[in-house]
């Protein structure tokens, strides 16, 4: 298996850019670990609210206090939904910008339980959102540390989910390995190769077959023998 390689987490056309001085985003740069995802979707979150000015509303500065906290809960996240409505609905009646729905979808993301799952939604929504350029500065960097977070938590899952052989308890156990059916050396529906006599045999189970080609081979031979005898019979009588 292959291990992602690291890409470059900060475009040549930003190096040095003053937005990458910002103390989170340096410590991200410095350990881009899936670990960081929830603080990448707490900053984005408070991000987006500012940018939008929706971050006095009383429903999203629940939703920050909480994801500095570290305790969002399903109640909150259902109350920020119920405030994508109620933009939704401005939209409708002409009096909201869809700026602000893109913003609260993107609280209501931060506020996911599945951080990894939420951060997607998350990055989504500053792109539509973002304005000031140090944001959208830090924005491309952020999303570059996640990508690689994400892609390196995905590659040992599956380094994890293809390990056989796993010790428990001190003992090695195999648990994806088929069992011998019947205590065959053979399984059945497989084909056994004798490389001695470059032969193909069929598996044999509890030695049944074998005996079978046994029989039918005494059988052909002793009617061989029959026809022979009967055969030097008729032709001495001719004589």
């Amino acid at each position: 298996m292959l291990r992602p390689v690291p890409q470059d987490l900060v475009p040549e056309s930003v190096v040095g850019h003053p937005a990458l001085d910002e103390p989170f985003v340096r410590a991200v740069l410095a350990a881009p670990t899936a670990g960081k995802i929830p603080a990448i979707n707490r900053y984005l979150a408070e991000v987006i609210a500012r940018d939008t000015g929706i971050d006095d509303v009383p429903e999203v500065r629940a939703a920050l206090d909480a994801l500095r906290a570290g305790s969002p809960g399903p109640a909150l996240r259902q109350r920020v939904r119920h405030l994508v409505e109620r933009y939704r609905q401005g939209i409708r009646e002409g009096r909201e910008s869809l700026e602000r729905v893109h913003a609260a979808s993107g609280i209501v993301a931060a506020l996911d339980p599945d951080p990894i799952k939420g951060s997607g939604e998350v990055f989504g929504a500053a792109s539509y959102t973002l304005r000031a350029s140090h944001h959208r500065v830090q924005y491309i960097v952020l999303q570059r540390c996640r990508d690689c977070a994400v892609s390196q938590e995905r590659w040992r899952s599956a380094v994890d989910d293809t390990v056989l052989g796993r010790c428990r308890g001190g003992a090695v156990t195999h648990s994806r390995l088929a069992s011998p059916i019947k205590g065959d050396r053979i399984d059945q529906g497989q084909t056994h190769v004798d490389l001695r006599s470059n032969h193909v045999r069929l598996p044999l189970i509890d030695g049944e077959g074998a005996e079978k080609a046994r029989r039918r081979r005494g059988e052909g031979a002793e009617k061989a023998r029959r026809t022979s005898r009967g055969g030097r019979g008729r032709v001495e009588k001719r004589g």
